[in-house]
């Protein structure tokens, strides 16, 4: 888009993404992963926003966010947390009103939907709030089932 800077090269965005990734993933406080989740998510949203050519495609980026969050999540035990991952998958998985098939099939094929619709009978929504977390399960195997 006209006036915006893509000032940051792939190796610095991968950079970033490994390191909220590392932080998401292990037994940090339980800050340091809400702040990690909100950057992955805000990253989502500015790789949306850099590729809004309509692509079907999911970048190497998009891959390691998908992987990385999705093998934590059933561990995850804070619902904010656990909010900010669905949110993330779905960014990426639906970026605007179209879904992004490649994303899709990958959930498919490496059994993440698998672990979603796990997320969905986990204790964590049985916490408060953690109803939105169903939801956003929900809606996630919803929308790559169709």
């Amino acid at each position: 888009k006209e006036g915006q800077c893509h000032c940051f090269s792939e190796e610095v965005l991968q950079s970033f993404a490994d390191l909220a990734t590392t932080n998401i993933s292990e037994n940090d406080p339980v800050d340091v992963r809400r702040g990690a989740a909100a950057f992955l998510y805000n990253l989502a949203l500015f790789l949306n926003d850099r590729n809004d050519n309509e692509s079907r495609d999911i970048s190497d980026l998009q891959v390691t966010i998908i992987c990385t969050v999705t093998e934590g999540l059933l561990d995850e035990t804070d619902v904010e947390v656990a909010t900010r991952i669905m949110l993330v998958i779905g960014k990426i998985v639906k970026p605007s009103r179209n879904m992004n098939d490649a994303a899709a099939t990958l959930l498919a094929d490496l059994g993440y939907i698998d672990v979603i619709s796990a997320v969905r009978s986990s204790t964590i929504t049985s916490l408060e709030r953690g109803d939105a977390v169903r939801k956003l399960a929900d809606e996630i195997v919803q929308t790559v089932s169709s």
